[in-house]
């Protein structure tokens, strides 16, 4: 096996700003699709981040469920990466 040498950059070719998102280890807020999408939440709402043209998208928003409702998870389904599934603190309900 050969050793190939890889050029790690100190500094960070990108940074998005992720005002509100909680932090707790426990949760998963980030999630990468095989599609080149960044999900991201922040406290009730998530965004999409497309990573190919910069744009960001608000994809969902669980404000009108009350204050004490959070996206606690996101992850891309791994065959395809067209489905994002969105976990909330919300017990009863559900959302598509």
């Amino acid at each position: 096996t050969k050793l190939v040498n890889r050029h790690i950059p100190s500094s960070p070719s990108r940074v998005l700003d992720a005002p509100d998102m909680m932090d707790d280890y426990y949760l998963n807020l980030l999630s990468w699709s095989s599609t080149n999408i960044l999900a991201v939440a922040l406290s009730q709402r998530v965004y999409l981040w497309y990573a190919e043209t910069g744009r960001i998208e608000e994809l969902c928003n669980f404000e009108d469920r009350g204050t004490d409702v959070n996206v606690s998870s996101v992850s891309w389904v791994q065959e395809g990466g067209g489905y994002l599934a969105v976990g909330t603190s919300w017990v009863s309900g559900c959302f598509q």
